[in-house]
């Protein structure tokens, strides 16, 4: 996930077509389904890592963007040549800034990216999640998205044995956010719990509902199921486990690649 002392990021997406196509939660190809006409997409957390990902494929999805950043560095850079306008920057774990970020922009649906590293003890996952959730509830905004990881909260048991110890302080901080978006009175919620994220093409995209999922997802990937969640109703209120069909991992006793002749270990959702 993103670095925990994120940009705080404002996207106004704007439809620039009526309607849109359906697409199934098991999806490789890319998603053309058009966000809500006039809608307003606020996501926090685009410097880098997934945030970053998913700024990128809202830019190419017939989406206007605008990216907040006091200062250009390569990435933004990289934002700005794909048309996503810099605006300003600021730190999630402040709480007053959060307020009045979200007052500003008057957000319908709010992409929470926000997460730090093991070992990083001004990570943000739960300090700056709980800031921006408040904020929203605060705002009356009605939908919430939040990336977290395997690992969180049911999902503990699948987390491999030999990195339990190291990665389960971080896990906390997120199932803590999970748990807080949940409890927060926010209806529209979607939690979506990625494995570890890499560049690159990992075939089809696989939701579950099962904690015992594991495998990794690629940026790409992620970022369609994000697209995907604010064109599909049927996603609001759930919490899923994203991994790529080609990285799907047997995790314990010991990690290993899914062989090509196994079935799949767990149960797919299927819309």
């Amino acid at each position: 996930m993103a670095h925990a002392l994120l940009p705080t990021t404002r996207f106004h997406v704007r439809s620039k077509r009526a309607g849109g196509t359906r697409s199934s939660i098991r999806h490789s190809s890319c998603v053309h389904a058009s966000i809500a006409e006039a809608e307003r997409v606020l996501v926090v957390g685009a410097s880098r890592g997934a945030g970053l990902a998913v700024a990128k494929h809202l830019s190419h999805s017939e989406a206007f963007v605008a990216l907040a950043s006091t200062q250009l560095d390569s990435k933004d850079v990289e934002l700005l040549d794909a048309g996503v306008e810099i605006v300003a920057r600021g730190d999630a774990r402040d709480e007053g800034f959060v307020s009045k970020l979200v007052k500003m922009a008057r957000p319908d649906v709010i992409v929470s990216c926000i997460g730090g590293k093991v070992g990083d003890c001004r990570r943000a996952d739960y300090t700056g999640n709980r800031c921006l959730i408040d904020a929203a509830v605060n705002q009356g905004v009605g939908k919430f998205v939040l990336l977290s990881s395997i690992g969180a909260g049911d999902s503990e048991v699948a987390i491999p044995g030999p990195s339990k110890d190291a990665v389960m302080p971080l896990m906390m901080d997120k199932t803590r956010a999970e748990i807080y978006l949940k409890e927060s009175g926010i209806l529209h919620y979607f939690i979506l719990r990625a494995g570890p994220l890499f560049h690159g093409d990992g075939g089809e995209s696989l939701l579950s509902e099962s904690p015992t999922a594991y495998g990794e997802m690629s940026y790409a990937s992620l970022s369609k199921v994000v697209q995907d969640c604010l064109t599909e109703g049927k996603l609001w209120s759930k919490t899923y486990s994203g991994v790529d069909r080609g990285r799907i991992y047997v995790s314990n006793p010991f990690v290993r690649p899914l062989e090509s002749f196994e079935p799949i270990p767990f149960p797919i959702v299927e819309l």
